[in-house]
């Protein structure tokens, strides 16, 4: 699978789309197997057809975040704050 233009980042494998979920005329969900697990992505329905984009389609998922939570689940061997 050839790298798409403006790509970053070393060797990626290609991941599959597991499921198109058309939630609406303008906002979908695309589920995309990766080698850490399914990734549900929020796509426009314009672009699921202009990609031509189904299951089994070979994609490859570029993950940007702005922000990332972290939170802590309460441990009973640690006494909360």
């Amino acid at each position: 699978m050839a790298r798409p233009s403006g790509a970053r980042g070393g060797a990626q494998p290609a991941s599959v789309i597991t499921a198109v979920v058309q939630q609406g005329p303008v906002i979908s969900e695309v589920d995309v197997q990766t080698d850490g697990g399914i990734v549900t992505a929020t796509i426009t329905t314009g672009s699921i057809k202009h990609l031509k984009l189904a299951v089994g389609s070979q994609v490859l998922a570029l993950i940007k975040s702005s922000d990332v939570v972290i939170a802590t689940l309460r441990n009973a061997n640690h006494d909360a704050p």
